[in-house]
């Protein structure tokens, strides 16, 4: 659903007459929620590797790095203060990638940052939101249970909080985990 639709079919679930203003911030806070904690997609980011340079600057936030690659090398994080990290690692400070050993070379697209997707803020009515389609009923009871609280209509927002928890919970079903498989290393029964 566009933004459009999803804010006529919140129109006609709960009037209202805010603006788009108001309801774009309360779209745009509801979907980096759910980035938060419910709907993580990953994607990747290349840079040019500059020689001598080891401070790359983030478009985003680096608290969102799943993973780097230097020219085909996996850089771990150095994430343990005191402990002596690998080899080849990376900090981040800032926005800033930090690369340890310092590339000697430069590399076109050589810098391969695996990362989760930050949602675009909400902008116009045209837009999609950057959360799962299937699922944007569930931004639709977020908003009205956001207009109902701001109205202080606590028994419309309980209802839409009852609708959304519903949602929530079979989102969370459909989610398809890989199996966690455990080793036998001591040679026992399973």
């Amino acid at each position: 659903m566009t933004v459009d639709q999803i804010l006529t079919i919140v129109q006609s679930k709960y009037p209202h007459g805010y603006d788009d203003t108001y309801l774009f911030l309360l779209l745009t806070n509801a979907v980096k929620e759910y980035s938060r904690y419910l709907y993580q997609p990953e994607t990747a980011t290349s840079f040019d590797i500059i020689a001598g340079n080891p401070f790359y600057t983030m478009p985003f936030s680096p608290s969102n790095i799943m993973g780097v690659l230097v020219d085909g090398v996996k850089y771990s994080r150095d994430a343990i203060p005191g402990c002596a990290p690998g080899y080849f690692y990376y900090i981040t400070e800032g926005n800033s990638l930090n690369l340890y050993p310092t590339p000697t070379k430069d590399i076109a697209g050589g810098l391969v940052v695996f990362h989760y997707m930050e949602p675009t803020p909400i902008s116009g009515r045209g837009q999609i939101p950057d959360f799962d389609e299937a699922w944007h009923m569930m931004l639709v009871y977020r908003l009205c249970k956001e207009l109902a609280e701001s109205a202080q209509d606590t028994t419309m927002a309980n209802g839409f909080v009852s609708q959304y928890n519903d949602l929530e919970e079979q989102y969370k079903r459909s989610r398809v985990y890989p199996p966690i498989q455990i080793q036998n290393v001591y040679g026992g029964l399973c």
